[in-house]
């Protein structure tokens, strides 16, 4: 069970209403899971991001307060790309994504996740793509894909909102 010790405070994000803009390339996406008694749906959530095409990415999940297993369920995944920040329960999850983003997002873009909210695997990659060479992230919360290959094709709704 490895918990990374969260890095110092940094500055640089600016935020609206969806809209993250974060100024420091360390990474092309932090993926930002908060987290409230989710053990029941998170680790569908964590493996949807782990199963994405687009690989470049750190995960920061904010736990507020919980008090069933999740945090056990968090650290039983053991991915060194994966950041736990536990937290006292304050019930404004508005508030650990904006400090989360603000103080230990090290991506250039902002990806939100809701603990029951898991997505399709091409989804990181097709908002990358869309996003390359913009000022800002815009980070949305339904999106129609369709994937087709030489032999199969399917579509489907990549969401990061919840179910």
């Amino acid at each position: 069970k490895r918990v990374r010790t969260p890095p110092p405070p940094r500055d640089g994000v600016h935020s609206g209403v969806g809209i993250f803009i974060v100024t420091r390339p360390d990474l092309e996406i932090s993926v930002l899971i908060v987290t409230f008694n989710g053990a029941r749906h998170i680790r569908e959530a964590i493996e949807s991001v782990r199963a994405q095409t687009f690989t470049d990415w750190e995960m920061l999940i904010a736990d507020d307060g919980s008090t069933d297993d999740t945090l056990r369920v968090v650290h039983s995944v053991g991915d060194p790309r994966i950041t736990v920040l536990p937290q006292k329960h304050l019930g404004d999850q508005g508030h650990w994504r904006n400090m989360v983003a603000r103080h230990y997002g090290r991506g250039n873009h902002v990806a939100p996740l809701d603990h029951d909210g898991p997505w399709m695997p091409p989804k990181l990659a097709l908002q990358h793509a869309t996003l390359e060479g913009t000022v800002a992230a815009l980070v949305e919360h339904r999106m129609s894909v369709a994937v087709r290959g030489p032999t199969s094709s399917r579509s489907g709704t990549v969401s990061s909102g919840s179910r």
